[in-house]
């Protein structure tokens, strides 16, 4: 199952989002693999503190294998990094790359997750026509809103059912991050005529900060810390969305059978 994590705007946290939730998934069991393709502003491994050997920049200048651009972290999960430091390689070539590298990793992984950069721009078109599901990370600010809406409106200008949820970063408590999202859905539901289905919410927490940092992983510094137990919570609920999907995937192919 591929995850594209999105938001509109930038400063979400939507790159502490993806690094946590692929580590929460690791740590329940499933194989998971974190796609950084944020090709500008490429921040996961700065904040799990590695340092990949290859990214898939060096792939496409053929100095590396396929299989070597997998890295392996700390927290079990795998991580594909673009570059190091600026971008020097095409995009477009850049992409096709990206391609290349995210059939490996599906064929690897139970979960792919992407990390995409904020916004509308290519490669976060690229994710969003890949993933099973973009998860947009929202914060209660007026500007974040705005932009969350735009990126919602315009893809389902092109795809009107596209498998979007919410979840709700940096607030103070489960009820602030509920009228946040009821907020929200109520503006798209108003002008889309659609509903986005609410995933969970990530509290904001001193702990959380302190690991940011020092470039640690909250999940390991603080494992019964609120945002750990929120990104824990997050991964569960993806679990179900998965098996959701699943059965009303069986359900849809057994009566075609019959």
């Amino acid at each position: 199952m591929i995850v594209a994590i999105t938001s509109g705007k930038g400063g979400t946290g939507k790159t502490l989002i993806a690094t946590h939730l692929a580590e929460a998934l690791a740590r329940l069991g499933h194989r998971t693999t974190l796609v950084d393709a944020d090709l500008d502003l490429a921040n996961c491994a700065v904040l799990l503190n590695e340092t990949p050997r290859w990214t898939l920049e060096d792939y496409l200048l053929g100095r590396c294998g396929l299989e070597e651009l997998f890295h392996e972290t700390e927290g079990g999960f795998a991580l594909l990094s673009p570059s190091r430091g600026a971008l020097a390689s095409p995009r477009e070539a850049m992409l096709e790359v990206l391609d290349g590298a995210l059939w490996e990793a599906q064929a690897r992984s139970e979960f792919v997750l992407l990390d995409t950069p904020a916004g509308l721009e290519a490669p976060v078109l690229w994710a969003l026509d890949r993933a099973h599901l973009a998860l947009v990370v929202l914060l209660g600010e007026p500007a974040a809103v705005s932009d969350s809406y735009r990126l919602i409106k315009h893809v389902c200008a092109l795809v009107p059912d596209y498998p979007f949820a919410l979840m709700v970063n940096g607030v103070d408590s489960a009820e602030e991050a509920e009228q946040v999202a009821a907020r929200f859905d109520a503006i798209v539901e108003r002008f889309l005529g659609r509903s986005i289905p609410y995933m969970g919410h990530v509290l904001y927490d001193p702990e959380l900060r302190q690991a940011i940092q020092r470039q640690e992983v909250l999940l390991r510094r603080a494992p019964q810390s609120p945002s750990s137990l929120g990104f824990h919570a997050l991964a569960e609920r993806l679990l179900h969305w998965r098996a959701e999907l699943q059965s009303r995937t069986e359900e849809l192919l057994l009566a075609k059978e019959a």
